[in-house]
């Protein structure tokens, strides 16, 4: 079975015709399998039951492979349904199934507010405002601990509030769960379901957002890490030093462009001892340059998206890559005067 995104679980639950035998591998990218757990004898003898089957660490899984052999008495077996089976305390991104030319959307809040944002957008951000978790019926923003709630009976909007009050309220304006099917619905509030319209969120009618048929009332759960904003501000720091630095790089730089044409004309004595070591330097520039313009489907979706993360913490990428370039260039210049003017 394939599923809808990478999520970290710890054993699985089915009914079954069951089989004389049964092992489970995972994958974590789609492709390599592992043994989960390993094959085991039925330990029952009903033609059909319930069974759990426990991992010994989490797995992190995108795909799942039940392998069932060695038939009972019956002559078959199989499956008639299967769940997964996790802690509930994981972080993760709600992810709309309706997308557009900008990609995935995911659930985002930002103060009290909540709306829906390109998933990488928000990665990009590095804040946090697309990271969730459920805290038993409540649905919880990581970064600010406040609770996804309705204000009021009456009210159609979906805003963030205090989780402690909405607690004590205990009206069920605040409990949530992800149906089997995607639709984020509140259990204790009729037949309700979180609904994206217009990249906003509001409380509808579950059936009547599933007649729309466009996905709005859908959403998955990507797991991620937990929330750690001063990884960003980390990164931020790094990024000011970063122009900091290609601003000194430069000035040398534009210093050196000056200096060129009087190359010619001096006498190095150090210069064959040195004229390696600057050939190696320059070359070494050249090579990242082409490395950072590799193309090609998938390089160019990574690059896309190590671009935006850039972008949000003040990086610029692009143009330091063109200053490493320039740099070679004109290093190589500059050694090829002093080797002939040695």
């Amino acid at each position: 079975m394939a599923l809808r995104s990478i999520l970290p679980i710890r054993g699985l639950c089915c009914r079954a015709y069951g089989p004389g035998e049964v092992k489970v591998l995972v994958s974590a990218d789609g492709g390599y399998f592992a043994e989960a757990a390993c094959s085991r004898s039925a330990s029952r003898s009903e033609v059909s039951y319930e069974d759990v089957i426990m991992f010994d660490t989490p797995q992190m899984v995108k795909s799942l492979t039940i392998v069932m052999k060695a038939p009972m008495p019956w002559g078959y077996f199989g499956l008639n349904d299967v769940n997964l089976l996790s802690s509930g305390d994981e972080s993760f991104m709600l992810v709309s199934g309706r997308s557009s030319s900008e990609g995935e959307h995911c659930l985002i809040a930002s103060g009290l507010e909540l709306g829906a944002a390109a998933c990488l957008n928000a990665v990009a951000a590095g804040d946090g405002r697309e990271v969730f978790a459920f805290r038993g019926e409540q649905l919880m923003h990581t970064a600010s601990s406040l609770c996804v709630a309705v204000p009021s009976a009456e009210s159609k909007r979906v805003v963030l509030q205090n989780c402690n009050s909405l607690a004590k309220a205990n009206d069920g304006r605040g409990a949530f769960e992800l149906a089997p099917h995607g639709q984020l619905k509140m259990p204790r509030s009729g037949n309700s379901c979180i609904v994206l319209v217009d990249r906003q969120p509001v409380v509808k009618d579950c059936s009547e957002a599933t007649r729309l048929g466009d996905a709005s009332d859908q959403f998955a759960m990507a797991a991620v890490p937990e929330v750690d904003v001063q990884a960003a501000s980390s990164a931020r720091m790094g990024a000011a030093l970063l122009s900091a630095a290609t601003s000194r790089q430069r000035r040398a730089l534009s210093r050196l462009e000056e200096l060129l044409p009087s190359l010619a004309t001096c006498k190095f004595a150090v210069v064959a001892h040195n004229s390696s070591r600057i050939l190696k330097q320059a070359s070494f520039m050249r090579n990242r340059q082409d490395v950072s313009e590799a193309s090609g489907p998938n390089a160019d979706a990574a690059w896309a998206a190590v671009k935006k993360v850039y972008g949000s913490i003040g990086a610029d990428m692009d143009g330091s890559l063109q200053l490493i370039h320039d740099s070679a260039t004109v290093l190589a210049a500059a050694q090829s005067k002093m080797t002939r003017s040695a």
